[in-house]
């Protein structure tokens, strides 16, 4: 399978955005949020038509780069499953990267 190339040059937001905003899964997630949460992963993985798996995977990505939150803090679950929510302020950041790229001007238009 052929590596996928990421320009050294992509601030550091912008590939935090690709990672959310160009998953289906994860776009998915944040959308099922919008009217359930919080919810439970399993819940989440039911909703979506997704593995619990595949899910937890992307539960996890989604709060190490804080657009979800849960109600329990990861090393602290103990076998209690969390709930999550989505972190609008998180997500109008990451958004806020993308809008930026686009109100950017091509060097020779400058």
């Amino acid at each position: 399978m052929p590596r996928l190339t990421v320009p050294e040059y992509l601030p550091t937001k912008m590939g935090a955005a690709i990672d959310i905003f160009g998953s289906k899964a994860r776009s998915g997630i944040l959308f099922f949020l919008i009217e359930n949460e919080p919810a439970y992963a399993a819940d989440i993985a039911s909703a979506l038509g997704a593995s619990k798996i595949s899910t937890w995977k992307h539960l996890n990505a989604m709060e190490e780069e804080g657009v979800i939150v849960s109600d329990t803090p990861q090393g602290q679950r103990r076998g209690r499953p969390p709930r999550y929510s989505r972190n609008p302020a998180k997500i109008l950041d990451l958004l806020s990267a993308v809008a930026d790229l686009a109100r950017q001007d091509r060097p020779d238009e400058r």
